[in-house]
């Protein structure tokens, strides 16, 4: 279980994390020690939020999908005072050559795994239409649009395109 680096209360999953951040912890700024052997303080502040379709970035250089570009993509907005709310799909962590690389993301609370039998590009959709915030994507939803009536518009405004150069 994903735990709070602010107030160390275990939850559920990483999209429930993510629920507790935004609504609990978005206005402050805390130092905390890292669960490792190894302490630290670090100041967390958490920044605009932003919504990264994770499987979109782990196929962007081809397949097989790498775990790394979410890595690189959630590093970058980062330095951009961003607080991304990555979300992929249950299905990618068994078709990424970097399973372990995206299960450790996944139990940090970095990624959102939808849940089988849930449509990840909708959860990407709703999230952000539901946090009023942009996405992270190069697909285009064209088969979701339909169901979003007017907030299509709206959603056709805040896609963000990318490409990942270099690696880090």
């Amino acid at each position: 279980m994903p735990k709070c680096p602010f107030c160390s209360s275990s939850q559920k999953n990483g999209r429930i994390l993510q629920e507790h951040l935004y609504t609990k912890h978005r206005d402050q700024e805390h130092s905390f020690e890292k669960t490792s052997s190894i302490t630290s303080n670090r100041k967390i502040k958490l920044g605009r939020l932003i919504v990264v379709d994770g499987n979109n970035v782990a196929y962007v250089s081809g397949n097989p999908p790498e775990a790394n570009n979410i890595k690189i993509a959630r590093n970058s907005l980062k330095k951009l005072k961003y607080s991304p709310i990555i979300i992929i799909s249950s299905a990618l962590r068994h078709k990424v050559i970097d399973k372990i690389e995206l299960i450790k993301m996944i139990n940090l609370g970095w990624v959102i795994e939808a849940d089988p039998f849930t449509d990840d590009d909708r959860l990407v959709i709703d999230t952000a239409i539901s946090k009023n915030c942009s996405i992270v994507s190069n697909d285009r939803y064209l088969n979701h649009l339909e169901n979003y009536g007017t907030k299509a518009l709206d959603l056709k405004s805040k896609l963000i395109k990318f490409r990942i150069t270099g690696n880090s």
